[in-house]
């Protein structure tokens, strides 16, 4: 089983964001950053209309959820007043299965509300943590959620490393520094 990290946060605290700057780190260290983020789309007032899914090592990136306004089709399911895409699940699923095997870290961003009921990225995460020993899985969880998801993901054993956001780029640098 892979070793695991945690990076959490409340709602508003942009777990997101700093998935991405803790990519960046892990690249600037000299080790190898796989797995997915995830980035808010905003109209233009600022208001949430969606969620793109992006690849970390290539930047392929594909629409995860849009604001519901109508009925969602067969591929889609409803949660928050959001029709997640179950096939960028899939992407992000098929992304850990191509990228782990040359991976130091895998990133998995977002688990909250669908994985904690077992939907969404938990076949994704359970791909992950079935790695080898030497790669480390972050995995950006809602602090709200952090029970069920590691209930729900058999997570037992204690982190190698947690970042509780809100938190400035030199804890991120040092979360990136203890991922070894």
């Amino acid at each position: 089983m892979a070793r695991w990290a945690l990076l959490t946060g409340g709602l508003g605290s942009h777990r997101s964001d700093a998935m991405r700057r803790l990519a960046a780190a892990v690249r600037a260290t000299g080790r190898v950053a796989a797995g997915f983020t995830q980035r808010r789309l905003l109209d233009d007032d600022g208001v949430r209309t969606g969620l793109q899914l992006e690849r970390v090592t290539t930047g392929e990136s594909t629409t995860l959820a849009r604001r519901a306004a109508a009925g969602a089709a067969e591929h889609e399911q409803t949660y928050c007043e959001m029709l997640f895409d179950r096939r960028a699940f899939q992407a992000g699923a098929r992304w850990v299965d191509q990228d782990a095997a040359g991976a130091d870290v895998l990133l998995l961003d977002e688990l909250a509300k669908v994985e904690a009921g077992g939907g969404g990225h938990t076949p994704a995460a359970r791909r992950a943590l079935r790695c080898p020993p030497a790669v480390i899985v972050v995995l950006a969880v809602r602090g709200d959620q952090l029970a069920a998801v590691m209930d729900r993901l058999d997570l037992s054993d204690e982190p190698v490393a947690t970042l509780e956001l809100p938190a400035d780029d030199d804890a991120v640098d040092a979360f990136a520094a203890a991922l070894r």
